[in-house]
């Protein structure tokens, strides 16, 4: 038998209705989605001859043709109970006839723009503030004219992480000030808008407090990125890779409901703040900054690339000092081989080529950085990476579970580097991505539902 890649129905009749290909594999978001399966499940309905998917600005639109007047949002809500969140639609077009090729295909090419998608409206704004940031997530979010309601979720609406970004540039350029990590927290106009309001201590409005952790001034660059303070499950601590920045985990906290999420940042970027001179250093500020805000464990720590070092070393010192560690994550961080000289191994051509792969689909934000801050980032940057290169990981008294990329580079020794350094049992878990692409929005989605399980 030969597979052709073409999606047909047959009828009670015996007839078979071609009704597209399921090879059109692309990419949205981080995610590789191949757009014969929606197709398939919107053909499904009794209703829909046929249908077709394209994307569209970094959006799913589906385009059906019924023989009934069913209506697209009755379509979407059977397709969302049958498909993952990332392959919905965010749109469907009903069209009289698909338009084809002359060999019969589906023209996609020609198909039509679809109408702004419609928010869902609800309370409107009160006030100035309010009003304006109900127009900047339109705008952001590409829903037109539509009214968005003061309540409106940003992400429910469409919107992630690198839209977050965007509407914080939007804002700045309005005169109000957020952050990325703001609008994962305080998801609606009416919430962001009180951010903002005069009257607001300066201790909330920049989340200054939050766990102890001190993050006046900008609270993008704080010790402590909140991007989730508070919830019902335990919480999960992130070290950051080796940009210093903890907005990657933007995307893995949104497949943790209800868990609270702490990202540590690296300082010297908003200010000329030295570096630790050593990971151990580092590890015990963090440490220090964890405690504070959950003074006893059991704990659970990530971390990412570099992070993995540090992560392990906060373990080890936890440990040491009586207290519990019940998770122990690495996304795919290696110690240095002893081999090699130490010395940190970035030059400036590389840096300024990396630096945006380095931070995935956050590497969006580094426009809104000033730059004084970019500067100081490169400094932070070269500096945590001769921290790599000279450090030797300890003895963790404990388990490891190594998420390993499977893409790209691989390392060759992979999780096994580790055995010397650790204990316990070494778990490993394969993610479908590259190193750099370990929190993109598909791999993310993977690593917390493996984080799930284990912090239960």
């Amino acid at each position: 038998m030969y597979r052709t890649g073409d999606l047909v129905r047959q009828g009670p009749d015996g007839t078979i209705d071609y009704l597209g290909r399921i090879d059109h594999q692309v990419k949205v978001r981080g995610f590789r989605i191949e757009l014969g399966e929606i197709e398939a499940v919107l053909t499904d309905h009794p209703d829909v001859e046929q249908s077709a998917v394209v994307v569209r600005e970094d959006r799913l639109t589906g385009y059906v043709v019924t023989v009934s007047g069913t209506e697209p949002a009755d379509l979407r809500s059977r397709a969302a109970r049958r498909l993952p969140d990332y392959m919905v639609p965010a749109g469907l077009v009903v069209l009289d006839a698909l338009p084809l090729t002359p060999n019969g295909k589906v023209d996609r090419d020609r198909l039509p723009a679809p109408a702004a998608p419609a928010p869902t409206g609800g309370r409107p704004p009160a006030g100035p503030r309010e009003e304006l940031l109900c127009r900047l997530f339109a705008e952001t979010l590409g829903t037109g004219a539509g009214p968005v309601g003061a309540d409106d979720d940003f992400f429910a609406l469409g919107g992630d992480s690198i839209r977050s970004i965007r509407l914080v540039g939007r804002a700045k350029a309005a005169g109000v000030r957020f952050t990325p990590a703001d609008v994962f927290v305080h998801r609606t106009a009416a919430a962001l808008a009180a951010l903002d309001e005069p009257d607001v201590p300066a201790s909330v409005a920049s989340g200054a407090g939050v766990g102890g952790a001190d993050t006046s001034g900008d609270a993008a660059f704080a010790p402590v990125l909140p991007i989730r303070p508070h919830g019902s499950r335990p919480p999960l601590f992130c070290v950051h890779g080796g940009v210093g920045l903890g907005w990657p985990f933007l995307s893995l906290a949104a497949h943790l409901p209800d868990t609270p999420v702490h990202a540590f940042q690296a300082g010297g970027i908003q200010d000329d703040a030295p570096q630790p001179e050593s990971v151990s250093e580092m590890a015990a500020q963090y440490v220090e900054r964890m405690v504070e805000i959950q003074p006893d464990g059991p704990y659970h720590i990530l971390g990412w690339s570099f992070g993995g070092l540090v992560a392990h070393e906060m373990a080890c010192q936890l440990v040491e000092s009586g207290k519990k560690v019940a998770l122990l994550a690495n996304l795919d961080g290696f110690p240095a081989d002893p081999a090699e000289p130490a010395e940190g191994v970035l030059d400036d051509a590389l840096l300024s080529g990396e630096l945006r792969a380095r931070l995935g689909a956050a590497g969006e934000a580094l426009a809104e950085l000033t730059d004084d801050q970019y500067g100081r980032l490169l400094r932070v940057i070269r500096a945590l990476d001769t921290l790599a290169v000279t450090h030797r990981p300890r003895l963790h008294q404990g388990d490891l579970h190594f998420f390993a990329a499977t893409r790209g580079d691989t390392h060759a020794t992979g999780a096994s580097v580790w055995a010397p350094h650790t204990a316990g049992r070494i778990v490993r878990h394969e993610v479908d991505a590259d190193h750099d692409g370990m929190l993109d929005a598909a791999p993310a989605a993977a690593v917390a539902r493996v984080l799930t399980d284990l912090m239960e």
